[in-house]
């Protein structure tokens, strides 16, 4: 993450902590697009793009599986479900509106990206539908470590990549490929954390919004901490406004923070490099 990525960051944290009403959803709408524009560049192009999506269905899949019945009514989460695929349709048609120059790597058609999203929709509402069955939340647990364990072995992403592309008739890399899914460890400890609380019944009861905004939080994204829903959710839905000492000390700790990251961390990692 370069300076600038830091500071549109920090502007963006300014400009929502600002707002009044709305500002779920502008947060909402924050956190889904960083997710797409801080996605490091993939062997797989495409991957650039599936890659964050993956993330937003996943998280959206567990809220249903978490969440109360009552909660699960359209009329109540139609404005987040609206937030989330809109801003998706954007970085898909970032291309054609002069978003590349933020978002440059090329995105799927645009039909291929809304079959997906409906798709998806019909998957949750035929899910919606069935019966709650107590063993989906452990299923989903099991399954988030199974998809982290299968990441970060490179033996089984290669093998499966190279499946793929001799699949579709290509040439199969020797060098191997390397995944970089960004916050996606963030992400898995964020959701098996929910569903772990909800056996327990320890989970507070959460809209799309409220969840997805937990989640994919993007001042944490990238670096966490891994905090627990209940204490993160007084700050989403009671924002206390900070007063004049709390600006010296939140400039404070973001510059020093700064200066370690982009002065002393990479002075020493380029040392450590040199010497390697």
């Amino acid at each position: 993450m370069s300076v600038f990525n830091v500071g549109v960051l920090a502007l963006a944290a300014f400009v929502i902590g600002r707002l009044g009403k709305g500002r779920q959803f502008v947060l909402l709408g924050a956190s889904v697009f960083f997710i797409y524009w801080l996605q490091p560049a993939q062997q797989i192009v495409s991957l650039t793009f599936w890659l964050p999506t993956a993330t937003l269905a996943l998280t959206i899949f567990c809220w249903r599986l978490v969440s109360p019945p009552e909660l699960h009514g359209w009329k109540q989460n139609w404005p987040a479900a609206l937030v989330v695929a809109a801003v998706i349709l954007l970085v898909d048609l970032g291309q054609f509106i002069g978003l590349e120059e933020i978002y440059p790597t090329p995105a799927p058609r645009a039909w291929i990206v809304a079959f997906v999203l409906v798709s998806f929709a019909a998957l949750l509402f035929i899910f919606s539908k069935l019966p709650r069955m107590l063993f989906l939340p452990g299923a989903a647990f099991a399954g988030i470590i199974l998809l982290f364990i299968f990441l970060k072995s490179s033996f089984f992403v290669n093998s499966f990549f190279n499946f793929m592309v001799s699949a579709r008739g290509g040439q199969p890399s020797d060098t191997g490929y390397l995944i970089s899914w960004l916050g996606f460890s963030y992400v898995a400890f964020r959701l098996m954390h929910t569903l772990r609380d909800h056996q327990s019944n320890r989970l507070p009861a959460l809209t799309l919004a409220e969840y997805v905004n937990y989640v994919i939080f993007f001042p944490y994204f990238t670096a966490g901490p891994i905090e627990r829903a209940e204490r993160f959710m007084p700050g989403l839905r009671n924002p206390v406004a900070l007063a004049g000492q709390d600006w010296v000390e939140a400039g404070k700790r973001f510059f020093i923070g700064m200066f370690k990251k982009f002065i002393l961390a990479d002075a020493l990692a380029l040392i450590s490099l040199n010497d390697a």
